[in-house]
């Protein structure tokens, strides 16, 4: 996040930026913390539902090697305890 920026700017600067998708975003779905054991090392996130207004730019930054697009079926597979996240979706 840059400084003064909003959590959905720096959603819809960073998807942009790393992806080339244009978003809006409609809903926070869940948040989570993660904090190493030694006490020097922690990470929030936040999984947000957006609605993809141009999709037609997609393109990787360089941070990026690859993507693929999952059915809520695959993910909840791949990533278990994106469940609760997930059942938030509105369709």
């Amino acid at each position: 996040m840059t400084f003064g920026e909003t959590i959905e700017e720096a959603l819809v600067r960073e998807l942009m930026e790393e992806t080339g998708l244009s978003v809006i975003p409609i809903k926070v779905l869940n948040t989570w913390n993660y904090m190493k054991k030694t006490g020097d090392f922690q990470v929030a996130g936040l999984i947000h539902a957006v609605k993809v207004t141009e999709l037609s730019h997609l393109r990787l930054s360089e941070e990026h090697d690859s993507y693929q697009w999952l059915s809520f079926e695959e993910l909840d597979k791949l990533v278990p305890h994106l469940k609760i996240s997930l059942s938030k979706v509105v369709a």
